[in-house]
């Protein structure tokens, strides 16, 4: 899809670049500037989402962290 995008911005370009009238060419230029925005957060998603860390915690993961979060009580015992 990614790849798509990028090669729709880029015939945007060239129909700017061809075209006879001021208007095809603000058509162009929009459609090339609207995919290349489109097609470079297309890119950044799969970037992140390709380093991103799992979110979801196992059961005993969450009980481990509820201990080291656990403040001490006031006598020093638990």
């Amino acid at each position: 899809m990614r790849w798509l995008l990028a090669l729709v911005a880029l015939i945007g370009y060239i129909f700017a670049w061809r075209a006879d009238s001021p208007g095809l060419l603000g058509l162009g230029l929009a459609i090339g500037v609207l995919f290349t925005f489109a097609a470079v957060l297309a890119f950044a998603q799969l970037r992140i989402t390709g380093s991103a860390r799992e979110e979801t915690l196992t059961t005993a993961q969450m009980e481990a962290l509820k201990q080291a979060v656990r403040k001490p009580s006031a006598n020093g015992h638990d």
